[in-house]
């Protein structure tokens, strides 16, 4: 996402910009180079005008043919992964493209996108020479890393498939994909893994043999020669590209089969929402893992096509170091991440004098009612525009920081974000632009647009350009604004599970006379800025249960109000069948035990274990009182829940309570707390720890 410089750099209408030094890897020798800084002025323009995003080409009331988008960001044209990256690769030739820091540490350095090329060259004989062709599987088990990209697009460009698996993965979820899948070669990041791994070629029939990116890939790599580089195989754009196995949370894992048309045109798709023009200067940080398709699809193929520049992040540890050095200008991102940084962020302002808090509160005031003009289309007017300015200057910017200091738009999807934490965000000039798909629709099916006179916090947005969504109730498609289960049909959409009719066929439904993929999810149209129909999810079909009083409840909307408590890290609830809602809580520990050291008169104190803190009265009162703040206004009152569960350990993807793209794994915390979640049916306590 750097533009190399010439000696003078120029953006549209003859703009000049600001530049600042990085470093580059050319043929393996890093190299000086600038980056491409938007002047002010231009920034102020950009935000003036909304960024200038197009109007919605779609009626969610109306049945729409399928239109095929040709054309990407800047007018590349293309129709397979293949054709995308070696055009994109010789218009942006010099630009710096994939980052990483080098093993011995020190800043990142980049490969252009020419480098890329070559690389891609060299792994397209590799595999060849391998054996693989078209129709053959290509695994992978490791995180994201430079070889990881190279090994896909190779893959492509000889009508091979991908089939791509974490390194958090079990190993017996790995052999049951890898015998699935019948993979013939299977490509590793870490000694560690091809230790583990070695044995899978003696005991599947179809694999070959395993290399590893740390010990054997970059030596095989070194010594292709230029003069043996392959052209790449001619693809059919139906042509299965990628095979990526998911179980959400909850089944055994199916393998996903996606086309380099339904790739490529999610990736085109998204143009229409989000123009060039609104990331002048795309620079990202990539730590969601592209081994899941929201990383692969949104960030890994729209970075290429796009000329994008992106610092890679293996270890999520390694993030916030990553934010300050490379200062991104985009993420692509999950809630969680701005969750984390919101509630730092709230605990330094608790500790400021009452005169800076004053001083915040005010900046903060000042950004809301700027933006709610914004939103409706009208001036700020210039004395607003000035206090917005200084206030911005000596407070809002500041809070950027964390994140570099320099993003200006974030796309993110996985779960719901808590109305006050994006609202946060907005008002010190990040726009969060939530999104919503599904790895069986490449993913992406809607997004907010970076239009701040479109976008609206609480929705996943406006539907990209070749989506056809209806809301569907019965088998009916129901009237506008009212709820019901999001079906889609489109060219993103895959065209079945591997080896899986049944579920195939299960997945789809004909209405109006076109096939139709049911996500299982419950959502409504409701109304955007300048009348753009914007989607909002309401829940999952099969996530939605009654309470022994016959009363429905959607966990998903009870759990976005859970999760705005100043003291919930996360928030699961349960219910079906029973006569109350009972809320399962990794709470913020550290706050709830300032809080007992504080209010409990010693009971509570600096040494106090987890069951002290969470068995004292009065810290049980706090939780279910602040519990209660969070939902009265949001949710009925029989949806509140009464009794709580204060689990001491965080759900994680290694504790097997999150998948890989962080989403909760309800089955499996309800199994591990469900003799927890009896007790509190069953007994009198309204708290429990454990």
């Amino acid at each position: 996402m750097l533009l190399q410089r010439a000696p003078s750099i120029l953006l549209a209408g003859g703009r000049k910009a600001l530049t600042r030094p990085g470093r580059i890897l050319v043929d393996n020798t890093p190299r000086r180079v600038t980056e491409t800084v938007p002047t002010m002025a231009h920034t102020a323009a950009l935000m003036a005008r909304g960024c200038g995003a197009r109007p919605s080409l779609f009626m969610p009331v109306l049945t729409n043919p399928v239109r095929t988008f040709s054309v990407g960001f800047g007018g590349l044209q293309y129709d397979t992964l293949t054709e995308m990256q070696e055009k994109a690769c010789k218009r942006y030739g010099p630009k710096p493209f994939l980052g990483c820091r080098p093993p011995n540490g020190g800043p990142f350095e980049f490969i252009t996108f020419s480098d890329f090329d070559e690389q891609v060259n060299r792994a397209r004989v590799l595999l060849h020479e391998a054996g693989v062709g078209r129709g053959d599987k290509v695994a992978a088990i490791s995180a994201n890393r430079i070889e990881w990209a190279v090994s896909a697009y190779a893959c492509f460009s000889l009508g091979a498939i991908w089939v791509p698996m974490y390194e958090q993965q079990r190993l017996n979820e790995c052999e049951y994909i890898l015998r699935d899948a019948d993979a013939k070669l299977l490509l590793v990041s870490k000694e560690r893994i091809l230790d583990k791994s070695r044995h899978f070629v003696s005991e599947l029939p179809a694999l070959q043999d395993v290399w590893c990116f740390d010990v054997d890939f970059q030596p095989r790599m070194k010594v292709v020669d230029p003069a043996s580089f392959l052209p790449s195989v001619p693809i059919e754009p139906e042509e299965v590209s990628t095979l990526i196995y998911t179980s959400g949370t909850t089944g055994t894992p199916k393998g996903v089969q996606l086309s380099h048309r339904n790739l490529t045109s999610d990736v085109k798709g998204m143009t229409v929402v989000i123009p060039d023009e609104a990331i002048p200067v795309p620079r990202s940080v990539a730590f969601l893992p592209w081994a899941h398709c929201f990383g692969k699809t949104c960030e890994l193929h729209n970075a290429l096509q796009r000329g994008a520049q992106v610092a890679v992040v293996e270890d999520l540890a390694a993030l916030p170091e990553a934010l300050l050095e490379v200062k991104p200008t985009m993420l692509y991102a999950v809630p969680t991440l701005f969750k984390r940084v919101y509630d730092k962020i709230q605990d330094k302002i608790q500790k400021e004098t009452p005169f800076t808090q004053t001083l915040i509160a005010r900046a903060l005031a000042v950004a809301e009612e700027r933006r709610s003009l914004m939103m409706e289309g009208e001036s700020p007017g210039p004395w607003l525009g000035l206090q917005y300015s200084v206030l911005d200057k000596l407070v809002l910017s500041k809070f950027k920081t964390p994140l570099g200091g320099e993003l200006n738009s974030s796309y993110v999807g996985g779960s719901a974000m808590p109305v006050e934490v994006a609202n946060f965000f907005e008002n010190i000039g990040v726009a969060i632009c939530e999104g919503y798909g599904l790895t069986e629709t490449s993913p992406l099916i809607c997004v907010n647009p970076f239009d701040v006179r479109v976008r609206r916090i609480g929705t996943v947005g406006q539907l990209i350009g070749d989506a056809d969504v209806r809301v569907v109730r019965d088998g009916v498609e129901v009237e506008p604004g009212e709820e019901g289960e999001i079906w889609v049909a489109g060219p993103f959409v895959f065209s079945g599970y591997h080896n899986k009719p049944a579920e195939t066929a299960e997945a789809f439904a004909e209405l109006h006379g076109t096939r139709y993929f049911k996500t299982g999810d419950l959502g409504r149209f409701v109304r955007g800025g300048k009348g753009v129909p914007l989607l909002k999810i309401t829940g999952r079909v099969k996530e939605l249960y009654k309470l022994e009083n016959g009363k429905y409840v959607v966990p998903a909307l009870i759990e976005k109000a859970m999760a705005e408590a100043d003291l919930v890290s996360q928030a699961l609830v349960y219910g079906s069948d029973r006569p109350f809602n009972v809320a399962l809580i990794v709470p913020d520990w550290e706050k709830l035990r300032a809080y007992g050291v504080q209010h409990t008169g010693g009971g509570v104190t600096s040494l106090s274990t987890q069951e002290e803190i969470g068995a004292h009265p009065k810290v049980q009162d706090y939780v279910l009182e602040q519990l209660i703040v969070s939902c009265k206004d949001k949710l009925k009152k029989y949806e509140i829940p009464s009794r709580v569960v204060l689990i001491k350990e965080a759900f994680t993807v290694e504790n097997e309570m999150l998948t890989q793209k962080l989403s909760i794994k309800r089955h499996q915390v309800v199994k591990k707390y469900g003799p927890d979640v009896e007790a509190l049916y069953s007994g009198e306590s309204k708290v429990l720890v454990a």
